[in-house]
């Protein structure tokens, strides 16, 4: 589980998603997001290094500034 902060242009959202995929519907869906997936592969790098990230880092990536908040990396 990860929760994550984004901002740009001075505003934030944290979004809270479980794997990857659940990252890449967010992105898909929110509204904040307008237009940010075109490219499958450049995602799949990006999510890659996001979802390695340790807590208190960030990556910018289309504009955005992606920050981990917290993660959990569960056995269940």
């Amino acid at each position: 589980m990860r929760k994550i902060n984004i901002r740009k242009n001075g505003k934030i959202v944290t979004i809270t998603c479980s794997n990857k995929r659940d990252l890449f519907v967010e992105l898909q869906s929110n509204k904040f997001f307008n237009g940010v997936i075109s490219d499958l592969d450049k995602f799949s790098k990006f999510a890659n290094n996001l979802w390695g990230l340790n807590v208190g880092k960030s990556i910018e990536c289309w504009g955005y500034t992606f920050a981990m908040a917290s993660r959990s990396d569960s056995i269940w």
